[in-house]
């Protein structure tokens, strides 16, 4: 997990394909929180996902409030040896 400035990288899945909607409630949400920022959109049809940058409180809350559909777990970017 890469933390500046309070903010950290989360992997944003849905838990199944019949989630995968609540990706963009996810978003929406998102556009509120200052410093919040979409780093990264992957996957394929069926199976999207985002790396995010959020401030760790608002990851809680947002768990609090997708955690049934959605995983937000923290991401740990790779780095070179």
């Amino acid at each position: 997990m890469s933390a500046t400035n309070g903010i950290d990288q989360f992997l944003v899945a849905p838990r199944n394909a019949a989630d995968a909607g609540d990706l963009a409630a996810f978003e929406q949400a998102m556009q509120s929180v200052p410093g919040a920022a979409i780093l990264q959109r992957a996957g394929k049809a069926g199976q999207p996902r985002l790396v995010v940058a959020l401030p760790a409180a608002v990851a809680s809350q947002l768990r609090e409030q997708f955690g049934a559909t959605l995983i937000i777990e923290p991401n740990a970017p790779l780095k070179a040896f």
